[in-house]
C-alpha cells in the first residue's frame, strides 16, 4: 500500500454567503453577542451598516451601531461588540428601543451604488459576503438584558452668579423626571435649604442643569450655605431622579453629602430697588433690596 499522497480530483470552494442567525444584547454591559452561521472575519464587520430597530417591520425608533467598539479578536460563528459608555448613553436615550425583546430587533444591510454592492456588512473566511437583513424584517434579539444599575450622581457644580446647580451622572438620565424638590443644599454644618423648584434642563445626556428660582437662591444667602467653596454639600431624598429604564437615584443622607465640584460665588452687586419708608418719629429707615444683604 503506498504512503504517497492522493492528489485531490475535485475541488468546490465555499459560496455559501454567512448569515447572522441571533443576537443577544445587555443594557447594562452595552454587550451584544452576535450568532452567525459560520466563523466570520471579525476585522470585516462594518458595525455602521447593523441597525437596531423596535419593530420587524421598521417602524419606530432606531439606533444605527456606531463605527467602533470593543470586538471579540477572533474569527468565529459568535463575535462580541461592547460598546463604549458614550454609545451606550445615546442608545439608551432612544425611547422606546430595546426596552424588551418585543422591542429589540436588528437589521443588517450592504451599501448598494446603481444597484451593486459598494461596501459588505462582512465577510466569511473565504470571501463570502455576509446575507443582507432587510429593515422590514428584521431579526428579533434571542434575549435582551435590561439595565439594573441605578443611575449614580457623580458630582455637583454651583454658580451663584447665574444662579444654576449642574448636575453630573453616570449614565443617560430622564430629563422629564427630575424632581428638584428632593435636592437639599448644605453648609456641611447642620443648616440646609431644600429647594421649591425651578426649571430644569438637559445639558447633555448625562448632565442636567437647574435654574434656581429667586426665593431659593435668596434662601441659600441669607442662611450662609453654600456661599463659600469650602461650605457647600448636596444631599438628596429618594427618587429625584430616574435612568430611562424607570430606575431611581437612591437616597443620599446628609452625612454621606457631595462637595461641590465646581463652584463660581456671587459677583453681582445687590441693588437699591425701593425706599420704603422713614419714620421721623423713631428714625427708622426701610429700604427694599434687590437680594438678602448683611446688616452689620
Amino acid at each position: 500500500l503506498s504512503s504517497a499522497a492522493l492528489p485531490i480530483s475535485a475541488y468546490t470552494s465555499d459560496a455559501t454567503p454567512p448569515q447572522l442567525v441571533a443576537f443577544t444584547l445587555n443594557m447594562t454591559s452595552g454587550e451584544f453577542f452576535f450568532t452567525f452561521s459560520e466563523s466570520v472575519a471579525y476585522s470585516s464587520i462594518r458595525w455602521a451598516q447593523f441597525t437596531l430597530q423596535a419593530s420587524a417591520a421598521g417602524d419606530g425608533p432606531s439606533f444605527t451601531l456606531p463605527v467602533s467598539g470593543t470586538v471579540s479578536a477572533r474569527n468565529d460563528p459568535i463575535v462580541s461588540l461592547t460598546l463604549a459608555q458614550a454609545d451606550l448613553d445615546r442608545l439608551a436615550a432612544v425611547v422606546g428601543l430595546a426596552t424588551s425583546r418585543a422591542t429589540t430587533y436588528i437589521s443588517v444591510t450592504a451599501v448598494y451604488f446603481r444597484g451593486a454592492i459598494k461596501t459588505a456588512a462582512g465577510y466569511d473566511m473565504a470571501g463570502n459576503l455576509l446575507a443582507d437583513i432587510y429593515p422590514e424584517s428584521a431579526l428579533q434579539a434571542t434575549q435582551l438584558f435590561s439595565n439594573i444599575l441605578h443611575p449614580v450622581l457623580n458630582s455637583f457644580d454651583l454658580n451663584l452668579t447665574a444662579g444654576t446647580i449642574t448636575l453630573h451622572f453616570d449614565a443617560t438620565i430622564n430629563i422629564t423626571s427630575l424632581r428638584t424638590y428632593r435636592l437639599t443644599l448644605s453648609d456641611g454644618n447642620g443648616t440646609a435649604v431644600s429647594l421649591t423648584g425651578g426649571s430644569v434642563s438637559a445639558l447633555s445626556l448625562t448632565d442636567a442643569v437647574i435654574v434656581l428660582t429667586a426665593d431659593d437662591l435668596d434662601a441659600l444667602k441669607s442662611h450662609g450655605v453654600c456661599t463659600t467653596v469650602a461650605a457647600c454639600f448636596l444631599y438628596n431624598s429618594a427618587s429625584a431622579v430616574a435612568n430611562m429604564q424607570g430606575l431611581y437615584l437612591p437616597a443620599r443622607a446628609a452625612n454621606e453629602s457631595l462637595s461641590v465640584h465646581s463652584y463660581t460665588t456671587d459677583t453681582i452687586a445687590p441693588v437699591l430697588v425701593q425706599f420704603v419708608s422713614f419714620n421721623l418719629t423713631d428714625g427708622t429707615l426701610s429700604l427694599s433690596f434687590s437680594e438678602p444683604i448683611a446688616t452689620s
